[in-house]
Formats: structure tokens, C-alpha cells, sequence
């Protein structure tokens, strides 16, 4: 898939999310009687639309998403307007955008699981990082090595690498019972996941076992030099036979600073070539980057009847909501980057484009169920201007029993909006510069 095809087709999808949104709005307030009078699909200036009845409908030259305009949103007291309505009714059309994107996830994930699907996945044999910020990870603390595979964890039965980063995502500080082999030997150890300050989630120190093939080539340095490309794989060092990239590392760190003898295949070609080894922070290195490729496993999900499948997929949804509050609670707390993961729309359609440009709809689907989820929690928060906020004031006017002064709820809602475009402003420079960075 072209990347420009990408694009558009991540636009197109982020845009379904949020006219669904719009459309929960929608359709609770003309059940309420409340006059809308916008849907618009898209922002700025209108291409064509057309008028029915009171309300005019759009499509918009900015392709990002849509608005539904209600009557009344701030002020107007007439009785088909939003605040014409008791504080509870407007609670119900408020909360219709949040609960269409849910209910848009669930859906999305019941029928993944209903129908079935298959996905190609690292295996549960790890790499193993001896230290994370100078400090010895908790996995090589509890004595896994680098081939080590995970058979389960708190006596789940680990099946790929996505099982392994799910089960210590939430478990930071906590004890995990995990049995492994290595070597042949089955062993019993207990892992402390310890905070991955960049997205708030725990990690023991593991990664998927990589094998030695080249992604890409640092100009200038030892490899480049020795003539190395993308693709080739190195199968021996010094005559020792190489798969993976940890044996290679193992090697590189015991020969820094020296000459060696490397030999690699081409297409049907075998290459050996001399190079040396540099020193870097403690590390031995040659100037190349891995390509991913490494052990998978096929996970297959059988179709299910749909009571299961309704069983699975939202359980699958639950997880993916308490690690989302858990990112939400670091955000705020400031335990992890906020410049790093707080997520605009830029790096939302450029994160969707690479989800598309994989041509895995599996994994597209559970994606857009995780943006679903993500855009209404993001709408549920209390601030002035959204929907959550709207909900505040309108819950703090049904616990008194008496509407807010206009002129209190209008400051209030204008100090949101103001913070809101600030924030927007900010979200957006923040996404240029991580772009711009190639992050």
C-alpha cells in the first residue's frame, strides 16, 4: 500500500470514529426533542449539503472528523434547545458521544472474535536485557538469559511475546510467578516488573529474540566499511555459528576494540569479511540496526458463537481500558513524558497510516476498537469545553436543583474552551517536533 493511500485511508477511519461520536449526540437529542441545527461531516467551509426539516447537513472540506451543532448549547432557553432541558437530559445527550465510541469498540471487537482471525507474532522465546538505566533488569535479576522461554506467568500459559508484555503491563512492583526453560531445564522464578518511565506500563526486561540479520547499515562506521547491507545475515563470528542477535552482542562485547572475522549470506552467497569491533558506552559495535526479524508463531483465534465472542471481546476491551487508565493516571502524575505520549491528531493519523500500511485487518480493527476507546475516556474528562465538563455543570445544577447564573456557567465554559485551545496548540507543535525528530 502506497503511503499516501495510507493516509487517506487513516483519515477516513478516524473520521468514522468521530462521526460516530457526533452521531450518538444526535440521535439522544432528537429523541429529547432538541433541535439540531449542524451535522456537519468535516470542519471548515461547506462543500455541499443539503436541508431537512431544521437541521442542515454538510460535508466539510477538512476531512478530520465532524461536529453536531445543537440549539442552545450555552444559553438559549427555548424548549427545543440543549439548555431548554432539565440538567438530566442534557447528561444523557452529553454522555451519547462517549457511549457511541464504546459501544462502537465493543462491537468492533465482538465480531473480531465471532468471525476469528490470525496474527503473526513474535514467540515466547526472549532476549534478555542485562541492565535497564544502569540498573539489572528484573528479569535477569531473577536469573532469565537470553533464549529463555516463558511457559506462563501467575500460572497463565504464555502462548507469544504480546502475552508476556500484557500480563506484566499492570503488574509494577508485584511479584510474578514465571516458569521458563533454558538450557534445556525447566525453572520457577519470580519477576518484579519495574516502571517503563516512557509509557508508564512495567517491564521486566525482555525483548522479542531477534535473529542476526541487518536492517539498515551506519554509514561511516565498521560495518559500511566492510561492505554489509540490508538483508544480509550474519550466520558466524570468528568461526562461531550465529542466529541471534544475542549471540552476535555477546560476541561484539568480548571483542571490543579487536579485529574479526565475520561471515554473512547474501541471496545464495557467502561472504566473509574482516572488520573491527568499536566501543560504545561499554558495548561492542559495528554500525548496524536489526531488521525484526525473529522466531514468530502464528496465533489463531477460532470463530466463536457469539456469546462467547461477546465474552472475549469485551474482556479483551477491559484490559485495553485499564491499561489506558493506567496511561492516563502517569500522564497526570507526571511518572511518565507527557511530550512523548500525549498523542495529537497528526501522530494519531500517522500511527494509523502504519497500522494500515502492515495490511493486517486483524490488527487494524483492534487498533481502531483501541482509538474508539481512547477518544470517548478522552471526551469523559472534566474539563470545561468537553463533553465531560458539559457534564459537570450539569451534574453540579441537578444536585442543587437550580441552574447555574449564566454568566458563571459562560466564564467557566469559556475559560475551558481557552485551556482547550492551548492545549490543542500545544498537542499539535508537540506532535511537529516529534515528528520532525522521528519519534
Amino acid at each position: 500500500m502506497s503511503t499516501l493511500l495510507s493516509y487517506l485511508l487513516a483519515l477516513v477511519v478516524l473520521s468514522l470514529l468521530v462521526f460516530v461520536h457526533e452521531l450518538g449526540h444526535f440521535v439522544v437529542a432528537r429523541l429529547f426533542g432538541i433541535t439540531v441545527e449542524v451535522f456537519s461531516i468535516g470542519f471548515g467551509p461547506e462543500i455541499f449539503g443539503w436541508t431537512r426539516g431544521t437541521t442542515r447537513y454538510r460535508v466539510s472540506w477538512v476531512p478530520f472528523g465532524g461536529y453536531c451543532k445543537l440549539k442552545g448549547e450555552f444559553s438559549e432557553s427555548a424548549p427545543d434547545s440543549l439548555y431548554g432541558k432539565p440538567p438530566w437530559v442534557r447528561i444523557l445527550v452529553l454522555l451519547a458521544g462517549p457511549v457511541a465510541n464504546l459501544l462502537a469498540a465493543v462491537v468492533v471487537m465482538i465480531a473480531l472474535y465471532g468471525v476469528g482471525y490470525s496474527e503473526v507474532l513474535p514467540s515466547r522465546r526472549v532476549d534478555v536485557m542485562e541492565k535497564i538505566a544502569e540498573e539489572i533488569s528484573p528479569a535477569w535479576k531473577a536469573g532469565l538469559r537470553p533464549g529463555s522461554e516463558i511457559l506462563s506467568l501467575n500460572g497463565k500459559e504464555i502462548q507469544n511475546f504480546q502475552n508476556i508484555m500484557e500480563e506484566v503491563a499492570l503488574r509494577v512492583n508485584q511479584e510474578v510467578e514465571t516458569v521458563y526453560v533454558l538450557n534445556g531445564q525447566t525453572n520457577k522464578t519470580y519477576v518484579k516488573p519495574i516502571l517503563n518511565q516512557e509509557t508508564g506500563l512495567g517491564v521486566i526486561g525482555v525483548f522479542p529474540l531477534y535473529e542476526a540479520v541487518v536492517g539498515a547499515v551506519i554509514s561511516n562506521r565498521a560495518a559500511a566499511k566492510a561492505g554489509l547491507k540490508r538483508g544480509d545475515r550474519i550466520v558466524a563470528v570468528e568461526g562461531k555459528t550465529i542466529r541471534y542477535y544475542y549471540e552476535l552482542r555477546s560476541v561484539l562485547e568480548h571483542n571490543q576494540e579487536k579485529e574479526i572475522r565475520l561471515t554473512y549470506v547474501r541471496g545464495q552467497d557467502t561472504n566473509t569479511v574482516s572488520l573491527k569491533v568499536e566501543s560504545l558506552e561499554g558495548r561492542g559495535v559495528i554500525g548496524i540496526q536489526l531488521s525484526g526479524e525473529g522466531e514468530v508463531v502464528t496465533n489463531r483465534v477460532k470463530s466463536a458463537s457469539w456469546l462467547l465472542a461477546l465474552s472475549d471481546g469485551t474482556r479483551a476491551l477491559w484490559d485495553q481500558f485499564l491499561l489506558t487508565i493506567r496511561g492516563f493516571k502517569s500522564l497526570l502524575s507526571g511518572r511518565i513524558s507527557v511530550s512523548q505520549n500525549l498523542y495529537g491528531p497528526l501522530r494519531i493519523v500517522q500511527t494509523t497510516a502504519l497500522v494500515t500500511q502492515l495490511r493486517d485487518f486483524s490488527l487494524l480493527m483492534r487498533f481502531v476498537a483501541v482509538i474508539s476507546l481512547g477518544l470517548a475516556l478522552a471526551n469523559l474528562l472534566p474539563i470545561p469545553g468537553l463533553d465531560g465538563g458539559h457534564v459537570a455543570i450539569a451534574t453540579v445544577e441537578l444536585l442543587m436543583r437550580r441552574r447555574l447564573d449564566d454568566r458563571i456557567r459562560v466564564a467557566i465554559e469559556s475559560f475551558g474552551i481557552l485551556v482547550l485551545l492551548m492545549l490543542a496548540s500545544w498537542v499539535l507543535s508537540n506532535d511537529i517536533v516529534n515528528l520532525l525528530r522521528g519519534n
